[in-house]
């Protein structure tokens, strides 16, 4: 399948900014799941680039003239492959790092009981898949209820949340039942029609032994496949976010984003 993506991300501030940096994690990786085609990420000055230690790339806004708005735009084409199996990225870094807790995936007593049930006389990937059914069943997919600094414990305990929501839960529990996890950054193809949303999509990989690290998105309860672009990956959403930085001045801002997700033109 070839999907064709346009995201723009657009900031405006009430008054001014002296200057604002913002760190771009929107190119997507050559695998044997993805072939992108075409693929740009322009804004208002050149960007520079590197690569982090998640093995993202990383492009690089830097605005230091007083400015009151500006907008970030992603146009490109990927070819996806529905092929069921592990994720082939390159790694950079060993499974056992990504056991590590942070802020926004830290297990409490609730979230390790969830955990636990999902264990119960099961191992590898149907352990896994009886955990993914237990989390999708304790947090229900409803916008407007948690935010980006939202921790996996808090919307467990909400009961509901977004896409980031519940990758932070699967991702804690599976770490809590000792299987390395990590948030992935991306976009769904979710509606044949190219509805526009206002966010990329994020699941969450999970490490099985003598699998590889198997993707699944708890949101859509089901494993990742061809409807789907990955971009970046990380050990929670503030390692992944698409567009993260930080700013001097403008008071109050405005944040709109637009994405759409299309199957492109001539594809069946």
């Amino acid at each position: 399948m070839e999907l064709a993506v346009e995201h723009d991300t657009t900031y405006a501030y009430a008054t001014p900014l002296r200057y604002s940096i913002q760190y771009l994690r929107l190119r997507p990786h050559q695998s044997a799941q993805q072939s992108v085609r075409q693929w740009s990420v322009k804004g208002p000055e050149p960007l520079s680039q590197f690569r982090d230690g998640f093995g993202n790339d990383v492009e690089v806004l830097s605005l230091t003239k007083p400015h009151q708005s500006f907008t970030v735009s992603v146009r490109g084409r990927v070819s996806t492959v529905a092929n069921g199996g592990p994720s082939d990225e390159d790694e950079t870094l060993p499974p056992a790092v990504f056991l590590r807790a942070t802020h926004l995936t830290a297990p409490n007593a609730p979230l390790i009981d969830l955990a636990r049930s999902g264990a119960k006389g099961a191992a590898g990937i149907e352990m896994l898949e009886r955990l993914v059914e237990r989390v999708c069943g304790a947090v229900s997919y409803r916008g407007g209820v948690t935010g980006s600094a939202t921790t996996a414990a808090e919307a467990l305990n909400t009961g509901a949340g977004v896409c980031q929501d519940l990758s932070h839960v699967l991702i804690c529990c599976s770490r809590e039942l000792g299987m390395p996890a990590r948030y992935i950054s991306g976009y769904y193809w979710a509606d044949p029609n190219g509805i526009d949303y206002e966010a990329n999509h994020a699941w969450a990989e999970v490490y099985v032994p003598e699998r590889g690290w198997i993707a699944f998105d708890p949101a859509n309860k089901q494993r990742v496949n061809d409807t789907y672009v990955r971009l970046a990956s990380g050990l929670d959403y503030l390692d992944a976010a698409p567009v993260r930085g930080t700013r001097r001045g403008g008071g109050t801002e405005n944040l709109t984003v637009r994405v759409r997700v299309a199957q492109a033109q001539g594809q069946q």
